[in-house]
């Protein structure tokens, strides 16, 4: 299903919104990665579905072919997670306020794997946020990995139930967590 034609109108927040909450409902959904200047890893994570088409213009000059190989790597890491489960970790009210966080969850209990994806909005003055992870094993430890730093941390499933802070400096901004179960 192709969840809208927003996509082609570059509006990051709204494209987040989308699919915030159709996932709980269709998590097999298609849309467009933006407008064709825009190749960066925000505006893949704000369009990410289960399937995703690029509407990059591949003969201009100020194209960065080595961001967009690196956005396909990255959509082609996370599309299985969504196959299994989906938690929103913001609540439900309120998604589309330009002044808050969006942060979910997909959880594959088949391999004790995840991915953590959230957003701080444009007009969001909190530079951090706390969720709490769903769906994991009290006792099992977890690895997670900072998709663009690298960076590894180890916690309990019960420690992330408890909260995972979440960090951004700047607004209009997205992170990205996969997570392990070892």
């Amino acid at each position: 299903m192709w969840r809208t034609d927003d996509c082609y109108y570059n509006d990051p927040s709204d494209m987040q919104c989308h699919g915030y909450g159709i996932n709980l409902f269709l998590p097999q959904t298609a849309t467009g990665m933006g407008l064709p200047d825009k190749t960066d890893k925000h505006a893949l994570r704000s369009s990410l579905a289960s399937a995703v088409t690029f509407n990059w213009k591949m003969m201009t000059r100020n194209e960065n072919f080595l961001q967009m190989q690196e956005c396909q790597r990255e959509f082609l890491a996370v599309r299985p997670y969504f196959l299994e489960d989906y938690y929103p970790l913001t609540g439900t009210r309120n998604t589309d306020a330009r002044n808050n966080w969006l942060a979910y969850e997909f959880l594959r209990p088949s391999d004790g794997s995840g991915i953590v994806v959230a957003f701080r909005h444009a007009e969001c003055t909190q530079d951090s946020i706390g969720v709490s992870l769903q769906g994991l094993d009290d006792a099992a430890s977890y690895v997670l990995t900072h998709a663009d730093t690298q960076e590894q941390l180890v916690r309990t499933g019960r420690q992330l139930k408890a909260g995972l802070g979440l960090r951004l400096k700047d607004p209009a901004s997205s992170l990205l967590y996969y997570f392990r179960k070892q």
